[in-house]
């Protein structure tokens, strides 16, 4: 990040396992990074297509009794860069909040539905 290039993080640090709950409380990283840099603009994405691929938990464990699908259609809504308010960052878990609001809210740029992380998300 000092030097200007991108870092990429997947910030769940784990991979999804139900229909109902396709993102899970972001980790203390991506919001400890931000506030020792406030001034990088964070590009937030949503991947959609890899659940029910043959590494997903969709239909049991990753690769176990699953074809691959390597021609699996994999789209991503991609959200303008933008910096997180100072309010924000003052707060670990609201900066954690956000950036998911915001990854969910890149759903849009795939026409799919919107959907809300809650404050209290519980990390089963």
């Amino acid at each position: 990040l000092d030097a200007g290039r991108a870092v990429v993080m997947f910030p769940e640090g784990y991979l999804r396992r139900t229909d109902e709950k396709p993102l899970r409380r972001f980790g203390q990283g991506a919001a400890q990074m931000l506030a020792a840099r406030p001034h990088v603009p964070v590009v937030c994405c949503w991947i959609e297509g890899a659940w029910g691929s043959y590494t997903s938990f969709k239909g049991g464990p990753p690769t176990k009794n699953k074809t691959i699908d390597c021609r699996r259609p994999i789209r991503i809504g991609v959200s303008a860069p933008e910096l997180v308010p100072a309010d924000v960052l003052a707060d670990q878990i609201g900066t954690r909040v956000f950036l998911m609001n915001r990854v969910l809210a890149a759903r849009a740029h795939l026409g799919l539905p919107p959907l809300t992380a809650e404050p209290a998300a519980d990390d089963e």
